[in-house]
């Protein structure tokens, strides 16, 4: 079994920020010796700054974490075509 992707579950914001964030869900690995406890989301800023000091911010929750640091903005937006212009 290969390692499950990770889901896209919308856009959320870091309530003690206010940052937006588009969140995914990972599922645990079980060929890798994970369970459950490994499920997490991982995060990654709404709008990515570049620069030196801005690049955009990503990060790595454990569920019961997530859940009180976000919360729920919209549902992932379906995604089209890839190189298609809208």
């Amino acid at each position: 079994m290969s390692a499950p992707l990770p889901v896209p579950k919308g856009l959320f914001v870091e309530i003690t920020t206010g940052k937006r964030v588009h969140a995914y869900f990972q599922k645990h690995h079980d060929d890798a010796g994970e369970t459950e406890a490994d499920d997490c989301y991982i995060t990654c800023s709404e709008k990515l700054d570049c620069g030196e000091h801005g690049a955009g911010e990503s990060g790595l929750y454990p569920m019961a974490d997530f859940k009180k640091e976000f919360r729920f903005l919209e549902p992932p937006k379906p995604m089209g075509t890839f190189g298609k212009k809208p």
